[in-house]
């Protein structure tokens, strides 16, 4: 199949909440690329496996911005794992990125090849070429 590339930018805004060393986030998804490689995404997840039990929060449709704010101090790393949908990726299914949590907001930006279904093998009628 076809080879598409995908630029995700992942960034965070950042609330400031008493006392002194609490922060409240928002992290939220860009996708960049041709519209075949953008309509591929099925979900974004955002995991922090560290706490007990495990937080996620899952992300099916744009704009990819998690709903509620999540209180986590600076510097803690969140996984951002982006799900590609089956019968238009072959490779990879699935991507993770570790995003550091910053009080400014940095964009990190990650390139990612997606190994396209080839056309005839496509399982549903979508625009994914």
């Amino acid at each position: 199949g076809k080879e598409e590339t995908l630029t995700i930018l992942i960034g965070n805004t950042c609330r400031h909440v008493t006392p002194q060393y609490d922060y409240k986030w928002k992290l939220f998804v860009f996708f960049n690329g041709s519209q075949a490689a953008v309509n591929c995404i099925k979900e974004v997840t955002f995991a922090c496996s560290r706490t007990q039990p495990p937080e996620r929060q899952v992300l099916q449709k744009p704009p990819f911005v998690t709903g509620s704010w999540i209180k986590k101090r600076i510097n803690e790393t969140i996984e951002c794992i982006v799900t590609y949908k089956e019968g238009m990726v072959d490779n990879p299914r699935q991507t993770t990125h570790p995003f550091l949590l910053r009080e400014s907001s940095v964009l990190e930006e990650v390139t990612v090849q997606l190994q396209m279904v080839p056309r005839e093998r496509h399982s549903s009628g979508t625009l994914c070429t």
